[in-house]
């Protein structure tokens, strides 16, 4: 799990504490795998809830251990990635520049993501639900503007998904 002492101390000095976050990279995967393991239990295990069996005090619970959860975990997880990705960026930066070479065009390319990983199985050539139920199982819990909480997830908004498996599939026609 995440140093919480550490992150909160990276919010206040972000210079300093991403040099040190630089050095610190093998526990920083390592916290990060254990948190997304633990992370996507819950999500499965919440997404299993009939929300309608509950009582309204137990509504309010979940929304507020919820709520809890992602203010003193998952936001401190994600901002310690952030800037132990920071970090690593401007020390690749500034190594690449320093041999001369053009710093944007090589870091540019990056590794594949999630998201690119997702929106290449909306475009595959099985059926339409195929490449759509694929789409959500990895990324239905996301949605457009994960920033906005009220915004719908890819699994609640499967409309939204076929549009976009759609229109991929026109593009690379």
């Amino acid at each position: 799990m995440v140093d919480q002492r550490r992150a909160r101390m990276a919010l206040r000095t972000p210079a300093s504490a991403a040099f040190k976050l630089g050095h610190a990279a093998p526990a920083i995967e390592r916290g990060l795998e254990q948190f997304l393991a633990s992370f996507q239990k819950e999500a499965r295990l919440r997404a299993a809830i009939d929300l309608r069996k509950l009582t309204q005090e137990e509504l309010l619970e979940l929304a507020a251990t919820t709520h809890a959860r992602f203010l003193q975990q998952t936001y401190v997880e994600a901002e310690v990635v952030n800037l132990a990705a920071e970090a690593y960026v401007a020390a690749a930066r500034r190594g690449l520049e320093k041999a001369g070479l053009d710093a944007a065009a090589l870091l540019g390319q990056g590794v594949e993501t999630v998201v690119q990983k997702s929106f290449r199985m909306l475009a595959g050539n099985e059926s339409l639900e195929q490449r759509r139920g694929r789409f959500v199982e990895a990324f239905g819990h996301r949605a457009p503007r994960d920033f906005e909480l009220s915004e719908p997830r890819f699994a609640q908004a499967l409309d939204r998904v076929t549009s976009m498996a759609q229109e991929i599939g026109r593009a690379h026609v």
